[in-house]
């Protein structure tokens, strides 16, 4: 339960962001040029069109983070520890550095959110950006 755990806050940041922000990229474009933008960019694996819309630069900490992400699961210790975690119980130190690392990923960057998509910010309700993300 615990691997899937992990996996899912990864990978569901991961694809949510890259959803947001390919929409995001559609500001100010015509139907068509949308459609044409969205359909080359989902047609990207998700973390070649996260490099494509943020830069590679602005990447490097989030690659960091995932590539920690996949290099635990594939440590046979650490993949066992996380197999034994009951539901219950999240205590387990492997456990609890990959989800605090899933939490933290810079993924989905507000600051970046913000830097990027100006025009796009005001449209969305100011309260969706918490005083967190200044």
């Amino acid at each position: 339960m615990a691997i899937r755990n992990i996996k899912l806050i990864f990978s569901r940041k991961l694809m949510y962001t890259s959803g947001l922000f390919s929409v995001a990229m559609t500001i100010d474009r015509s139907e068509m040029a949308k459609v044409d933008l969205l359909e080359r960019l989902f047609d990207l694996p998700v973390i070649d069109r996260m490099i494509e819309i943020c830069g590679e630069s602005r990447m490097i900490r989030a690659l960091e983070s995932y590539d920690l992400f996949l290099s635990r699961l594939e440590d046979a210790k650490v993949r066992s520890e996380l197999k034994a975690v009951e539901p219950e119980n999240h205590g387990n130190a492997s456990f609890r550095e990959l989800k605090n690392e899933g939490i933290a990923s810079p993924v989905s960057s507000c600051a970046y959110m913000k830097a990027r998509f100006t025009r796009l910010i005001q449209f969305i309700e100011p309260c969706y950006f918490s005083a967190s993300c200044v």
